[in-house]
């Protein structure tokens, strides 16, 4: 539908106007692909410690500023899930962050002045 209102307005064909658009796309993928410092945003792990608590490792900040992290305990036990930063670095300023309830969930993004990461 879209491309017949397109092609009325422009006097192209249906072909030509699916041709044209094809191209526009395969460019811009060919763009997004050539480029190197795309990286993915998010990271997201979800944790089950229904049998033992749980202890995750946040990368160093500085060598990923540009991915966040996201945590879910997805389990109803009394086990934590504690997450640490790397190093000397520290979350939230402190030096842990612990999820404790079926559902709880950070999502952390590291902020380069603070020197720490933060939850979203």
């Amino acid at each position: 539908m879209s491309l017949r209102i397109f092609s009325l307005f422009t006097n192209a064909t249906r072909k030509e106007v699916a041709a044209e658009l094809l191209q526009i796309l395969t460019s811009n993928f060919e763009n997004i692909r050539a480029r190197s410092d795309l990286q993915p945003v998010t990271v997201r792990t979800f944790v089950d410690a229904s049998a033992a608590s749980v202890i995750k490792y946040l990368p160093d900040g500085p060598a990923n500023p540009d991915k966040d992290y996201h945590f879910v305990k997805t389990d109803a036990s009394g086990n934590t899930v504690t997450i640490l930063p790397y190093g000397t670095q520290s979350v939230m300023a402190t030096t842990s962050l612990v999820l404790t309830a079926q559902g709880d969930s950070a999502w952390l993004s590291w902020d380069n002045a603070s020197q720490s990461w933060w939850l979203m």
